[in-house]
């Protein structure tokens, strides 16, 4: 057996399980992989749940069920439900679209993302200062949280960020003449031109080798920086190096969205968050532009909600994550689409 300590600085889910990214007292990166099977539940008739199990085991996919008694949010009686869990991480929201387009069947504890379940029923959160015990293998058989997310004072780990622009005044390059790309690392600024693109995403590669950058602050880079880096590298063959786990090949992307809120629709770039490395655009992060680096870092470790999802997320959702996890600590049943 193995003991490693550092910094919780990612984590998500996999096939093996959730992957977790430590950063040691140097800076160090060292990923491991934590054996979690994540659940939801199930109500229904009799004949209900067993039309339920008999879809189910068509996924193809390790799942288990077992009939626990948990507490009724509305009424707060208890309510015997069917308690659906699998190994395969990437499986479970296909489970649950089966499980959803069943009649008779009322879900529970199904729409929460599987990082932040994973948070609350470790007991741990981002940043936390963590003690584990792996095997040779790089699996967790043990892990505890050093210090509380209710600290206020803690050490933040000492991270290398690189910076990501277009050449210019600033302004947002969806509306305006597009300029080179800038990158800025340790105070020094490298230009790349676009003329040549495979050029460019070599000397791009070239440099998130070299400098391997545990932050990526950019401007506009979930509108426009890394959406044209990705479409360059599909247009050339060039593989476009942003994840630091390299067995993912693609930077995981969310739709840009509008939604009403305190009186005003408000706009959101789409998300382009990235695998054992962040990226945070400067542009499309309330928290970030009211509290700094800093305040985000605390509001993530408060809500346990990942660091590059908090940053694009509202201190509303934030605030509601606290009382998710309140509700899945005390067994309370959690509506789907709550």
């Amino acid at each position: 057996m193995t003991e490693a300590s550092g910094w919780l600085f990612d984590v998500y889910p996999s096939s093996e399980g959730m992957v977790v990214w430590l950063l040691d007292d140097e800076g160090k990166p060292t990923t491991l992989v934590d054996r979690y099977e994540p659940y939801f539940y199930a109500s229904g008739s009799r004949e209900s749940l067993r039309l339920l199990r008999q879809r189910l085991s068509r996924v193809k996919v390790p799942i288990r069920t077992e009939r626990v008694e948990r507490t009724e949010f509305w009424s707060g009686r208890p309510l015997e439900v069917l308690k659906i869990s699998t190994t395969n991480l990437l499986a479970y929201r296909q489970l649950v679209r089966v499980a959803g387009r069943l009649e008779g069947i009322e879900l529970f504890n199904c729409d929460i993302p599987l990082p932040q379940v994973y948070f609350f029923e470790r007991d741990i959160f981002p940043l936390a200062q963590c003690h584990v015990e792996h095997d040779a293998e790089g699996r967790i058989k043990a892990m505890e949280a050093l210090d509380s997310p209710w600290d206020t004072h803690y050490p933040i780990p000492p991270l290398r960020v690189m910076g990501l622009r277009v050449e210019g005044t600033g302004i947002n390059p969806n509306h305006s003449q597009q300029g080179r790309l800038e990158v800025e690392i340790d105070g020094s600024t490298y230009v790349l031109e676009a003329n040549e693109p495979g050029e460019l995403l070599y000397s791009f590669n070239s440099l998130l080798e070299s400098h391997d950058p545990d932050l990526i602050m950019s401007d506009w880079g979930d509108s426009f920086i890394i959406p044209r880096l990705m479409s360059l590298s599909a247009a050339v063959g060039v593989p476009l190096l942003l994840n630091r786990d390299p067995r993912k090949q693609k930077v995981a992307s969310r739709r840009a969205r509008s939604y009403y809120t305190y009186g005003k629709t408000v706009y959101q770039a789409g998300a382009r968050t990235l695998f054992g490395r962040w990226h945070v655009d400067r542009h499309n992060s309330f928290i970030l532009g009211e509290a700094g680096l800093e305040g985000l870092f605390e509001l993530a470790r408060v809500a346990k909600i990942p660091v590059q999802r908090t940053a694009r997320t509202s201190t509303g959702t934030c605030i509601s994550n606290m009382q998710l996890e309140r509700a899945v600590r005390d067994d309370i049943l959690i509506p789907w689409r709550k």
